[in-house]
């Protein structure tokens, strides 16, 4: 072995060394490494929803509906981590083809469930929050729609792997709350 080359090893091993050094240097002064979390219990415990769900629709006549029936499909996934899921909504109902796109997950500093929903009649992006009520899930929020303030509240009857019923009430600009619609979910899958 050359003079040279032996050198070029030598530097080559120091420069490896010194790197590996400041490495270390790097990880004490940044504490312990951050791992990946796990889903809050919150979560896991309503996994169950996951899946795709045949949902009929019943619609009441309001300003804002014509009223009637309609049919749809619902499909939940777990979203990145098992942080929250992930819901997409597809029906045909009484003003035509409707299509929804969800996503919630819980607040461990609030200490509730976080929904947003943004879909094809709806103007930008409704956020609501869903607690359990007894054997209920109940989710409410606030939107603008034509220009009136609508207060939605939507209570999932006893949800159970099987399925469930949710009936969705609004109060338009602080009015008394009046059903609006129930869906009966049913698992497809």
């Amino acid at each position: 072995m050359t003079l040279g080359r032996v050198l070029i090893l030598v530097m080559a091993a120091t420069t490896a060394e010194v790197s590996t050094q400041a490495q270390h240097r790097e990880a004490k002064l940044a504490g312990p490494a951050v791992g990946v979390t796990t889903p809050a219990p919150e979560m896991v415990k309503r996994n169950w929803v996951v899946g795709t769900w045949s949902v009929t629709e019943r619609h009441e006549k309001t300003d804002l509906s014509p009223g009637g029936t309609g049919t749809g499909t619902s499909v939940i996934t777990l979203g990145p981590g098992g942080h929250s899921q992930l819901i997409t909504y597809n029906s045909n109902g009484p003003a035509g083809k409707y299509s929804g796109h969800g996503i919630i997950g819980w607040d461990p500093e609030a200490k509730v469930y976080r929904a947003a929903w943004a879909d094809s009649m709806t103007r930008g992006v409704v956020t609501t929050d869903c607690r359990e009520e007894s054997k209920d899930w109940v989710c409410v929020g606030e939107t603008v729609t034509q220009g009136k303030k609508i207060t939605t509240r939507s209570r999932s009857i006893a949800p159970s792997p099987a399925g469930w019923t949710e009936v969705t009430e609004v109060s338009t600009d602080g009015q008394p709350f009046t059903k609006v619609r129930a869906f009966e979910f049913k698992r497809a899958k």
